[in-house]
Protein backbone atom coordinates (compact mmCIF):
# COMPACT_ATOMS: atom_id res chain seq x y z
CA UNK A 1 0.00 0.00 0.00
CA UNK A 2 1.25 3.78 -0.77
CA UNK A 3 -0.58 6.18 0.81
CA UNK A 4 0.31 9.38 1.46
CA UNK A 5 -0.36 10.92 5.46
CA UNK A 6 -3.51 12.97 4.33
CA UNK A 7 -4.92 9.76 2.30
CA UNK A 8 -4.64 7.90 5.42
CA UNK A 9 -7.96 8.09 7.37
CA UNK A 10 -9.79 7.19 3.66
CA UNK A 11 -7.79 4.21 3.23
CA UNK A 12 -8.01 2.57 6.39
CA UNK A 13 -11.36 1.40 5.82
CA UNK A 14 -10.01 -0.40 2.57
CA UNK A 15 -7.20 -1.93 4.39
CA UNK A 16 -9.63 -3.49 6.39
CA UNK A 17 -11.13 -5.42 3.79
CA UNK A 18 -8.34 -7.08 3.04
CA UNK A 19 -7.03 -10.42 4.36
CA UNK A 20 -3.84 -11.00 5.68
CA UNK A 21 -1.90 -10.94 8.32
CA UNK A 22 1.16 -8.61 6.82
CA UNK A 23 0.58 -5.01 5.55
CA UNK A 24 3.69 -3.17 3.60
CA UNK A 25 3.23 0.66 3.99
CA UNK A 26 4.87 2.29 1.59
CA UNK A 27 4.96 6.14 2.77
CA UNK A 28 5.79 8.73 5.61
CA UNK A 29 3.79 7.95 7.94
CA UNK A 30 3.72 4.05 8.54
CA UNK A 31 3.86 4.05 12.49
CA UNK A 32 0.42 5.73 12.04
CA UNK A 33 -0.60 3.07 9.56
CA UNK A 34 0.83 0.17 11.80
CA UNK A 35 -1.31 1.81 15.31
CA UNK A 36 -4.52 1.90 13.69
CA UNK A 37 -4.49 -1.46 11.82
CA UNK A 38 -3.01 -2.67 15.06
CA UNK A 39 -6.36 -1.53 17.13
CA UNK A 40 -9.09 -2.45 14.58
CA UNK A 41 -6.74 -6.13 13.00
CA UNK A 42 -4.26 -8.58 14.28
CA UNK A 43 -1.87 -7.50 11.63
CA UNK A 44 1.57 -7.32 11.47
CA UNK A 45 2.42 -4.08 9.66
CA UNK A 46 6.02 -3.39 7.92
CA UNK A 47 6.92 0.07 7.32
CA UNK A 48 9.19 1.31 3.99
CA UNK A 49 9.56 4.55 2.10
CA UNK A 50 9.81 4.53 -1.55
CA UNK A 51 12.74 6.03 -3.77
CA UNK A 52 11.03 6.43 -6.27
CA UNK A 53 8.65 9.17 -8.20
CA UNK A 54 7.76 9.62 -10.89
CA UNK A 55 5.69 11.73 -14.01
CA UNK A 56 3.73 11.83 -16.74
CA UNK A 57 5.06 13.01 -19.91
CA UNK A 58 3.71 15.14 -22.67
CA UNK A 59 3.15 11.60 -24.80
CA UNK A 60 1.28 10.21 -22.05
CA UNK A 61 4.01 7.31 -20.91
CA UNK A 62 5.56 7.62 -17.53
CA UNK A 63 9.02 8.24 -16.56
CA UNK A 64 10.30 7.06 -13.45
CA UNK A 65 13.52 8.30 -11.20
CA UNK A 66 14.91 6.69 -8.64
CA UNK A 67 16.82 9.04 -6.66
CA UNK A 68 17.29 6.99 -3.41
CA UNK A 69 16.86 3.27 -2.73
CA UNK A 70 13.90 2.61 -0.88
CA UNK A 71 14.23 2.27 2.68
CA UNK A 72 12.66 -0.53 4.60
CA UNK A 73 12.51 -0.90 8.23
CA UNK A 74 13.95 -4.03 9.61
CA UNK A 75 11.07 -6.48 11.01
CA UNK A 76 13.07 -9.25 12.68
CA UNK A 77 13.95 -10.82 9.39
CA UNK A 78 10.73 -10.73 8.03
CA UNK A 79 11.68 -7.62 5.89
CA UNK A 80 14.17 -9.58 3.66
CA UNK A 81 11.06 -11.26 1.74
CA UNK A 82 10.04 -7.64 0.85
CA UNK A 83 13.59 -6.51 0.31
CA UNK A 84 13.52 -9.95 -2.36
CA UNK A 85 10.61 -8.79 -4.20
CA UNK A 86 11.48 -4.95 -4.74
CA UNK A 87 15.28 -5.73 -5.71
CA UNK A 88 13.93 -8.19 -8.50
CA UNK A 89 11.74 -5.70 -10.07
CA UNK A 90 14.83 -3.78 -10.11
CA UNK A 91 14.54 -1.10 -7.43
CA UNK A 92 17.52 -0.40 -5.05
CA UNK A 93 16.71 -1.01 -1.36
CA UNK A 94 17.92 -0.63 2.07
CA UNK A 95 17.07 -1.64 5.53
CA UNK A 96 16.93 0.46 8.69
CA UNK A 97 16.80 -0.86 12.35
CA UNK A 98 15.10 3.15 13.23
CA UNK A 99 12.70 3.17 10.59
CA UNK A 100 11.34 6.33 12.60
CA UNK A 101 14.44 7.93 13.01
CA UNK A 102 14.95 7.48 9.19
CA UNK A 103 12.23 9.23 8.45
CA UNK A 104 12.33 11.93 10.35
CA UNK A 105 15.76 12.68 8.92
CA UNK A 106 14.09 12.34 5.49
CA UNK A 107 11.14 15.21 6.85
CA UNK A 108 14.02 17.29 7.33
CA UNK A 109 15.95 17.01 3.87
CA UNK A 110 12.74 17.10 2.19
CA UNK A 111 11.51 20.27 4.18
CA UNK A 112 15.12 22.04 3.09
CA UNK A 113 14.92 20.89 -0.26
CA UNK A 114 11.33 22.64 -0.28
CA UNK A 115 12.72 25.73 0.99
CA UNK A 116 15.83 26.05 -1.49
CA UNK A 117 13.47 25.19 -4.27
CA UNK A 118 11.38 27.99 -2.97
CA UNK A 119 14.09 30.27 -2.53
CA UNK A 120 15.02 30.01 -6.64
CA UNK A 121 11.65 30.88 -7.41
CA UNK A 122 10.37 27.24 -7.79
CA UNK A 123 12.51 26.44 -10.36
CA UNK A 124 14.45 23.40 -9.53
CA UNK A 125 16.61 24.00 -12.59
CA UNK A 126 17.78 27.21 -11.70
CA UNK A 127 18.70 26.60 -8.03
CA UNK A 128 21.08 23.58 -9.00
CA UNK A 129 22.34 25.94 -11.58
CA UNK A 130 22.70 28.35 -8.40
CA UNK A 131 26.54 28.19 -6.69
CA UNK A 132 25.50 30.84 -4.05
Amino acid sequence: MAVRRDQLKTALPSLEKIYSGRFLVLGNAPMEVAQELGRRKNVNVLSAFPGIGGYRMHDGRIRYVEPLPTMVGDAAGVEQAVVQVLKSAGFRTDTSGHMNVWLQAQAIFITAAVAAVNVAGGDPRLLATDRC
